[in-house]
């Protein structure tokens, strides 16, 4: 190749890697967008916080899409066993100060962090599933 080539290929390359980053940096924020989104939403009074009440309303608010979106498959017996909104804002109530905060409700979904370890019992689903399917290819090959 010639040095011209090269210096093309090059510069391509680094404009394409470039384009691609800031891709990811904006979906990235979009993501951040959305949460704080729902969290503005759910705070009726703006105070930064949620409140029992409020989580109550978006609850039933979901629950009412829920049931719109899923039409004559709604199990109205299944959906009593369902966890009230209570029940579900006291687990997230971390700090049990009756407020939930945006990293209370973020760790709602997950992780709050990538280096976080996830729960034990996520952790343990895996492991069982590793060792089920590490067991079908033994067997596979034994075949």
């Amino acid at each position: 190749m010639s040095r011209v080539s090269v210096v093309a290929l090059v510069l391509v390359v680094g404009l394409a890697s470039t384009g691609l980053a800031k891709e990811k940096a904006e979906k990235a924020g979009k993501c951040g967008k959305a949460r704080k989104t729902r969290m503005e939403a759910m705070d009726a009074d703006g105070n930064g916080t949620v409140s029992l009440a409020e989580y109550a309303a978006a609850h039933e608010k979901r629950m009412e899409a829920r049931k719109a979106k899923m039409g004559d498959k709604w199990n109205e017996k299944k959906a009593a066993k369902m966890p009230s909104a209570e029940t579900l804002f006291k687990r997230l109530d971390k700090d049990g100060d009756g407020a939930l905060t945006a990293d209370e409700l973020q760790r709602k979904r997950g992780r709050k962090n990538k280096g976080e370890k996830a729960p034990k019992k996520v952790r343990k689903m895996k492991a069982e599933k590793a060792k089920a399917a590490e067991a079908e290819v033994e067997e596979d090959v034994e075949m």
